[in-house]
């Protein structure tokens, strides 16, 4: 009876081994199939791609936020209750 509770262990040490190999290999080709793209690109393609696939900014970095809105008018509203 001790023996036969072994071997079902060693199945599910077998089947959870098998599972972890399958997820992993899974996740490998998800990786490959993703990183493929920029490993077969040569660097010189792969530099004027992200150059021009990032778009500059419409304003200089340097203008103050607030400024690009009018001022407000009128009076400010009582600041609502807190817990």
């Amino acid at each position: 009876m001790f023996e036969s509770k072994q071997g079902r262990s060693g199945n599910k040490n077998l089947s959870s081994s098998l599972k972890l190999a399958v997820w992993a290999a899974v996740l490998g080709c998800v990786v490959l199939a993703v990183e493929t793209p920029n490993l077969v690109q040569p660097p010189a393609e792969r530099a004027a791609l992200s150059y021009s696939a990032a778009p500059g900014p419409s304003t200089p970095a340097t203008d103050y936020f607030p400024a690009q809105f009018p001022a407000p008018k009128g009076e400010a509203e009582p600041a609502p209750a807190t817990f």
